[in-house]
Formats: C-alpha cells, structure tokens, sequence
C-alpha cells in the first residue's frame, strides 16, 4: 500500500511541476530500501526517528520542509544511517496480499472449509432434519451450493439417523433404460449401502407394479431392519428427467410422503432431493410431485451483505 501511494505520487509530481513532494520519514529503520522504492526514494532526503525522543525534531523538520520552497527535509547525511551491518529479521512485504492455500472455487465445499458462508436457509434445512419424518427438496440453478448445504444436513442428521447418500450421477444409461431396471438397481443401491440383505428377488416376485415392490421393499424390508430413523439423501435427481418412467418414480416419493399420515413406519424415513431442473419440467402431474410438499429450499445468488 505504501509502495502504491509513493509510485502515484511521483507520477502526480512529474505532470504537476514537482507536486506533491515527497517526505520520507525513516520509523526506526535503518535499512537501504528495496526495488521499487529505492527508485522513488534514494535521491530524497529523510527524516529519521529512533525513539519519542526524536519526535520534537522531528516535528520540526518536518514543519521546516512543508514551509520551506525545496520541500527537503532535514540534510541528514545519509552516510550517518546507512549501511547499519545487522542482521534484519523483517522480510520483505508482498506487493499484494498473500491468501495462501486457497481451495478450487468448484463443486461440494468441505465441511471444514473457511469458506463456506451460510444463508438462511442452512438454518431452515439444520432445524428441519432433526424433526421425524420429513421431505426437503433444495432447488437453484448450478453452482450455487445446494451439494454443499446437503452435505451439512447430512452431518447433521447423522447425528440421531442412518443417513445413506445416493448421488444419481453414478446412473448410467443402462440403468434408466426401464422402470424395471432402475427400480430394482435403487432397491439393491439402498441394501448394500445399508449393509443389508438383499432380496430384491424375492420381492419382485410378486404380481404387482415395480412401483409397488419397491415401496413394499423399502417399507416391510429396510425400514423394519434398522433401528434407527432412515434419511435418503438423494442428489442430482434431475438425471431421471429424460427417463420414461420419471413421472411414476417421483410420484411414488410423493406417495411415501403422503403415507406418513397413514402409517408410522413411514415416518422412520426422510428423503432429501437435490434438483436444478424446475420441478414443473420433472413431472407433468405437479399433484403426483415431491418436489412441492415439506420444507422446500430454494438456492438463489447471495446478497451483498
């Protein structure tokens, strides 16, 4: 900064005949100046203070140069200060502040990152998570945080439920080519993330809709395993938006949704869904969506303060 105002000041003072003047004034410190200031300073006389001692003198000296039509300072021969051959322990200042190791401006921030400013809506999703039987649905466009706000309500759910995080990126093609396939992958996902047994065969005997063997799954096999309340934390699941069977899977969440009121069992398991496609896009039946019911967040650009 310091470098900054003596480099304006003398470009000001070469268009303006001399002016402003420069008065340097040494602070105890006895050191030749380094480049670039070495170039704007050492053909100026300084003033030099040691202690309080100096300060009357130096007061003056510095009365006596605003005064005077040179605008020297005192004539203090500079052979008297410098060299000083002692060993300095000051190193030299960066032009510019030195943040040290700044993390990539990208993708899901860390828990731990200085980072990481929190809006209102951590708040919202934090007090949410913590209450039985719960839809969350974050929404906003890319790269404004909802992947990083998730992974705080993970943490904090994780505190009194089993927490299973399903990132729907991993979905191949493969995987969304029927509902039977997809159905049947998600079902097996959940058992061995959950460390579960997996009978998704023995469940898709059964002579009904996959729809219905994968809610009958969920219901009568995990949730009645764990003893613990469950959270599906499901992110990306705007990656179902170009299947043909999308309305059917995000109306079957809706379904558990509404089934809380119905039976307990349903409220053992919270579901957070994390999309960027505007919920009227996934699902042609906004009645049938998960997307509008519950604690609805949605991730907008920060304000100034």
């Amino acid at each position: 900064m310091v470098e900054t105002e003596i480099r304006m000041a003398h470009n000001f003072a070469q268009v303006q005949s001399g002016n402003p003047a420069i008065l340097p004034v040494r602070l105890a410190y006895r050191q030749p100046f380094q480049y670039p200031l070495s170039a704007y300073l050492n053909h100026i006389n300084w003033a030099y203070w040691s202690d309080d001692r100096d300060t009357p003198q130096l007061i003056d000296e510095l009365k006596q140069a605003i005064s005077s039509r040179d605008s020297s300072i005192g004539m203090q021969a500079k052979i008297d200060l410098l060299p000083l051959n002692e060993p300095f322990d000051l190193p030299r200042p960066y032009a510019s502040a030195q943040p040290g190791a700044l993390e990539i401006p990208e993708g899901t921030m860390k828990l731990k990152s200085a980072f990481y400013v929190e809006r209102q809506a951590d708040s919202i999703g934090l007090n949410t998570i913590v209450q039985e039987g719960v839809t969350i649905s974050i929404k906003g466009p890319r790269q404004v945080g909802k992947s990083s706000l998730l992974n705080r309500i993970i943490k904090e759910a994780k505190k009194s439920k089993r927490v299973l995080f399903l990132d729907f990126q991993l979905l191949g093609k493969a995987d969304l080519s029927s509902d039977e396939i997809f159905l049947r992958r998600f079902c097996s996902w959940v058992s061995e993330d959950l460390e579960l047994e997996d009978r998704v065969d023995e469940y898709w005997q059964k002579n009904i809709s996959h729809i219905q063997r994968c809610t009958r799954y969920i219901s009568r096999h995990i949730l009645k395993e764990l003893t613990s309340p469950l959270v599906l934390a499901m992110d990306e699941v705007d990656k179902v938006f170009d299947a043909p069977f999308r309305n059917d899977f995000f109306g079957m969440l809706r379904n558990w949704h509404n089934s809380r009121a119905m039976s307990d069992i349903w409220n053992n398991l919270d579901f957070v869904l994390v999309t960027s496609t505007e919920p009227y896009q996934l699902i042609d039946d906004l009645n049938q969506s998960p997307f509008n019911v519950g604690q609805v967040i949605e991730l907008e650009d920060f304000t100034l303060e």
